[in-house]
Formats: C-alpha cells, structure tokens, sequence
C-alpha cells in the first residue's frame, strides 16, 4: 500500500466528514481510468435491474424479469441504444383478491451502448426470469 493511501485512511479516521477527502476519494489515476471508459454506457432507469459486462469478447446484458413471458417482452435497436420494453400481468379479474401487492406494470429500459450494434447479431434467452442478451462486438 502506498504512503499516500495510508495518508488519505489516516485522513479519514481522524475526520470521517472530511468533505475534500470524500470529493478526492476516487481521483487515482487508475481508478480514474477505470471509470472513465465506462462513462458512455447509461441506462434510463432501475427498472428492471440489469447488468452490462463483457466475456470472450461479447457484450451480455441480464436483466431481471421474474414471472414475465417471452410474448410479453419487445426489444430493439436505434443506433447505439438497446430498448428492452414489456408488461408484468399480475391482475387476474377472474380472482378474489385477499392481498394484491404485485401490479400489472409496463416497463421501457433504454441501455446506451458503447458503440453501435448490428441488430441482426443479437441473440435473446429468458431462463428463470433472467433476460440474457448477446451482443457481439464489433
């Protein structure tokens, strides 16, 4: 560990509201890179949570859509975005409702992609709730 590390922990310790340690916290050099090359990759919202990562030279997208079907569930291309829409139907009219905490709900998450895709390429997989998408990169 280096002296500046331990110099910013002893920082720390003694003043844990220390508002220039926590605005400088993550300007390392390395971890400046390692945050900057991902600046570009966004996602409109939270819903569903989805994770964005690359193996064997693939990009793979898993979003979370527990009790979904397939013919619910629309995905497309625009450029370097991915748009991954659906609806959860909860309500079923023909019950009698004693709880009902989960609601019928539409969804539209749009993921910004570092560069654009060739929509053709992609390949989908829902299993156990979980979106799977692969996308080749380029």
């Amino acid at each position: 560990m280096s002296y500046e590390n331990l110099e910013k922990i002893f920082q720390f310790h003694e003043n844990p509201t220390n508002e220039k340690l926590w605005n400088n916290l993550f300007q390392d050099a390395s971890q400046q890179d390692f945050f900057s090359n991902r600046n570009s990759i966004k996602s409109n919202n939270q819903f569903p949570p989805c994770d964005f990562y690359v193996k064997d030279g693939q990009y793979f997208i898993e979003l979370e859509l527990p009790g979904i079907t397939p013919e619910n569930i629309g995905i497309k291309c625009v450029g370097n975005e991915l748009h991954i829409a659906g609806q959860y139907k909860t309500l079923h009219e023909e019950y009698a409702y004693y709880l009902k905490e989960r609601q019928n709900r539409d969804f539209h998450k749009v993921i910004t992609l570092p560069n654009t895709i060739i929509k053709e390429d992609i390949s989908c997989e829902l299993k156990y709730g979980i979106l799977s998408v692969k996308i080749p990169r380029q």
